[in-house]
């Protein structure tokens, strides 16, 4: 957790680090899929979804960022608007508005099963759900762990063996940010706190 967090800080937030806070403003977060292989093996393909694109080239999709917070060495990093879909034969999980909270070293989303069941699709959907949680730093980047919930979706969907754990990709965001001015930081704090204080009146 800790060469995550050194890693976010010194690669991605660097320009940042004076400020007490910095709102996130955009730019993207590209994924190797390092489970593709192991996914078309299974017959699942992978396409992207919204505004995220899939170089088939080098397997790595683009996911652009659209907004999130960064406060010290904590940062949201969002995501809304893109995402995957995988599909086997008429099946479908459709992997949607990625969140990336390193605080908590986990990346969550939403999630929408289309399942063809006997000819008739049903859909199912979970919001903010964990799909992902952030592993220790590699050279190329920060793996993408499957979550209990995501690897139990690939085996009930597609028959997949229990991957909880496994590697599906490895993630690098770049960022841009803009710091927030001390005096609306300060000012904010002394809202809260009024707030608090209130609440315990």
């Amino acid at each position: 957790m800790n060469t995550l967090k050194s890693f976010v800080i010194a690669l991605v937030f660097a320009p940042w680090l004076g400020a007490q806070a910095a709102t996130i403003t955009g730019i993207e977060t590209d994924v190797e899929l390092t489970a593709a292989g192991l996914l078309a093996s299974n017959g699942v393909s992978v396409q992207p979804v919204g505004t995220g694109s899939l170089d088939a080239a080098t397997v790595t999709a683009t996911f652009p960022i659209t907004g999130g917070t960064l406060n010290g060495s904590a940062a949201l990093i969002e995501h809304d608007g893109s995402g995957l879909t995988l599909s086997k034969s008429n099946d479908h999980l459709l992997l949607l508005n990625f969140l990336i909270d390193t605080a908590a070293a986990t990346v969550f989303g939403d999630a929408v099963v289309i399942d063809d069941v006997g000819g008739t699709p049903t859909a199912a959907a979970l919001n903010d759900i964990p799909l992902f949680t952030l592993g220790a730093l590699t050279t190329g980047g920060i793996p993408l762990l499957l979550s209990g919930a995501a690897a139990g979706a690939l085996s009930s969907l597609f028959g997949l063996p229990d991957l909880t754990g496994a590697q599906i990709g490895l993630a690098n965001p770049s960022v841009s940010a803009v710091p927030v001015p001390a005096a609306v930081w300060l000012m904010g704090s002394a809202i809260a706190a009024i707030g608090l204080r209130r609440r315990r009146v």
